[in-house]
């Protein structure tokens, strides 16, 4: 595939006063730029203006642009944040400066029907950017009241309140001049990509984006990966069936606080998985955009969709269950303690993506805390061969000993502290699931512990696991011997030191045995 690629470092005044309108494209998201990106930008234009008026660059931008009858509508790849932001600064200083005519031209494109459009058009799905824009765009009056109800029009009055305190302080001639400056020395470097169709030219400036890092709030992988469903969808007339699914996704995902870019990596793991794939893992963008295998080259629009939405609602079902007062929430308590989660979160997605949530399911996670737990290697790629026999079919026979080294020796009696360790403990004894909530304390701190710190090691001691409990509501009575030491030393307070740390260490030799007895096999209810 020929690119077709011109990159030509271009003013204001090359990039507005012409005949495209430039449209941002359904996938993109919504404008983002925060007081400080916008503040960012001012300032240095502003100081270049000030240094005998330098030029200034704000960067790249990247359009792909039809060689049809669409080609004077270049739709925007990436840069939306910048051209936008160009165009509300063009638009302040209008309203500002009305008598100078020639700026209303660079807001706005006359088409072959003598009608006029806005400059920058604004398709984004799920955003009131495409009204906000036309809103402003329309917009006559300096001192009409705009509402601040999303970014676009925030980063309006913020530059209406900006420029209007700069030009109240010089004249009309010092006006002019700096607007000239603004069209005629601030820079940027479009890189534009031609394409038959559009969804040629877009594939095309989607590869070149793809090398690229630029300055400002570019794409995420998420955006990149959308961008090529769209285009699938759009080859088989069905972009609006594809926007909607899109939009269920990522409703449900801002509901459950799950990234769509998380969603892609558990979705990675999963195909990794099917394929028993156990190395290092490739880039996210690498993983989908380059492997040959990826689904967004071999499968259709809704084939991924469906998955994506699966896997969203396997991940809801395990904050579900994690909630709840069973045997199986409290393992998975437990496994979201860890300190590298997301690895066994994989593990147990994938597992209920095979095979639902059957009888081996609570043993499974019981295997996997053990592995989670007992591990003293990287736990990433332990976690990348328990997926690759849950595809394979082979995860019901395996054992702990097929993924970890089951050894005494390697239990370090360092490791035995945190909250995932305390927690594992408590079920240990209790023998059931906490019912409500609960949180961690401390028997002793390390304020308690200083009169011994020339004896003992109290930094590290003071986060041991015998000095760590688990506490629960009082009037729950399902617990009462299990931090019976917590409540003694708390209603006690002229106990000696010394004496509390002693059962504070007797507890620990108790509660370290337990653990290790487990982690090395031993079932928690023999």
């Amino acid at each position: 595939m020929a690119l077709s690629l011109t990159a030509e470092q271009k003013n204001i005044s090359s990039l507005f006063y012409n005949e495209d309108q430039y449209v941002i494209p359904e996938y993109q998201r919504p404008y983002c730029w925060n007081r400080d990106t916008l503040y960012q930008m001012y300032s240095d234009i502003m100081s270049a203006y000030s240094h005998q008026q330098e030029d200034y660059f704000i960067g790249t931008i990247i359009l792909a642009r039809s060689e049809g009858e669409e080609q004077n509508f270049p739709q925007i790849v990436d840069g939306q944040q910048r051209i936008v932001t160009l165009w509300l600064f063009l638009k302040v200083m209008y309203l500002l400066v009305p008598d100078m005519k020639k700026i209303r031209k660079s807001l706005e494109v006359e088409l072959w029907n003598g009608n006029y459009v806005s400059k920058i058009k604004s398709n984004v799905r799920d955003s009131d950017d495409p009204f906000q824009m036309e809103t402003l765009w329309k917009l006559e009056e300096l001192d009409k009241p705009v509402k601040d109800d999303c970014p676009l029009i925030s980063n309006y009055n913020l530059l209406k309140e900006w420029l209007s305190e700069y030009f109240s302080r010089i004249s009309n001639e010092k006006k002019q001049s700096f607007i000239k400056y603004f069209i005629n020395q601030v820079y940027l470097l479009p890189i534009e990509l031609k394409g038959k169709t559009q969804s040629e030219a877009n594939d095309k400036a989607l590869t070149i984006f793809e090398t690229f890092n630029n300055r400002g709030q570019n794409l995420e992988d998420a955006d990149i990966f959308k961008a090529k469903l769209y285009d699938k969808a759009s080859s088989v007339g069905k972009t609006e069936d594809f926007l909607d699914r899109w939009s269920m996704i990522k409703e449900n995902c801002e509901d459950a606080r799950l990234k769509i870019d998380d969603l892609f990596k558990i979705y990675s793991h999963v195909l990794r998985g099917k394929q028993g794939v156990t190395t290092f893992e490739k880039s996210l963008r690498d993983f989908f955009v380059k492997d040959l295998e990826s689904p967004l080259l071999r499968s259709n629009y809704e084939e991924v969709t469906d998955e994506l939405f699966r896997l969203l609602m396997l991940y809801r079902k395990v904050i579900t269950l994690t909630d709840d007062s069973t045997s199986i929430g409290m393992w998975l308590k437990i496994l979201s303690l860890y300190s590298s989660f997301n690895y066994p979160r994989y593990a147990v997605i994938s597992y209920l993506y095979k095979y639902g949530e059957d009888d081996y399911f609570e043993r499974f996670l019981e295997n996997l805390v053990r592995i989670c737990y007992g591990s003293s290697s990287t736990i990433k790629f332990v976690i990348y061969s328990v997926i690759r026999s849950i595809f394979a079919d082979n995860i019901h026979e395996s054992h702990v000993e097929d993924f970890i080294l089951l050894d005494g020796h390697n239990l370090k009696l360092s490791s035995f502290s945190g909250k995932g360790m305390t927690l594992l403990a408590f079920y240990l004894v209790v023998k059931e699931p906490i019912k409500g909530k609960y949180s961690f304390g401390k028997i002793l701190s390390y304020a308690d512990l200083k009169p011994l710190m020339f004896t003992k090691n109290v930094s590290s001691y003071s986060k041991m696991l015998g000095n760590m409990v688990v506490l629960v509501d009082k009037n729950n009575s399902s617990y009462p011997a299990y931090d019976y030491l917590y409540f003694k030393v708390k209603s006690i307070n002229h106990i000696c030191v010394e004496d509390i740390y002693k059962e504070v260490s007797s507890r620990h030799s108790c509660l370290y045995k337990l653990v290790c007895d487990f982690l090395l096999g031993k079932h928690a209810y023999d």
